[in-house]
């Protein structure tokens, strides 16, 4: 059984919904604490016939962030690992898209590469699904920025340029 887990970043971080979300599964561990082999104090599995449940699925990752870089998922994804670490599951895949907004609302010039974007996430799904996990050329292709970041920043920085750009505001395009 596979657990996917949507979200959009948010301040480099797990969102407010997705931990809630957690954190009221919690009901569904074992209530002992043990030590484990690290050293770590953790909850140890059920019995048997409960392990197939929700609770210990393996999970698959998603998240986009309108940040240009990858490296704004890091803290995501090593939360993610914790949980899987916590729960005695793993994580099979993480998909982070870090010009999430061009997911969204893509101008007409990037819609064909967004469309391959979208097949690749398909593709993604269906070895996850037969296979249990992402294959390593998909992985590598899904971390691929959709645009070059210096085109993706222009692109932003000009799209707020815009809005704002009739209004009063304390906002500056440098440091």
């Amino acid at each position: 059984m596979w657990s996917f887990w949507l979200q959009p970043l948010k301040y480099a971080n797990v969102s407010s919904m997705l931990k809630v979300f957690i954190e009221r599964l919690l009901v569904f561990a074992n209530p002992f604490m043990l030590v484990d082999q690290t050293g770590e104090t953790r909850h140890p599995k059920k019995v048997p016939e409960a392990e197939s449940s929700f609770y210990r699925a393996k999970l698959v990752a998603i998240a986009n962030g309108g940040l240009g870089q990858r490296g704004h998922f890091q803290v995501l994804s090593h939360w993610m690992q914790r949980l899987a670490r916590n729960n005695l599951t793993e994580v099979i895949g993480e998909i982070y898209a870090p010009q999430g907004p061009l997911l969204a609302n893509p101008p007409a010039e990037l819609q064909p590469v967004i469309a391959d974007y979208l097949r690749l996430l398909e593709k993604a799904g269906a070895e996850i699904v037969t296979d249990g996990s992402i294959s390593a050329a998909t992985q590598q292709l899904l971390d691929r920025d959709l645009i070059p970041e210096e085109r993706y920043l222009q692109q932003i920085n000009s799209y707020f340029g815009m809005l704002l750009s009739s209004v009063q505001h304390p906002y500056t395009n440098s440091w």
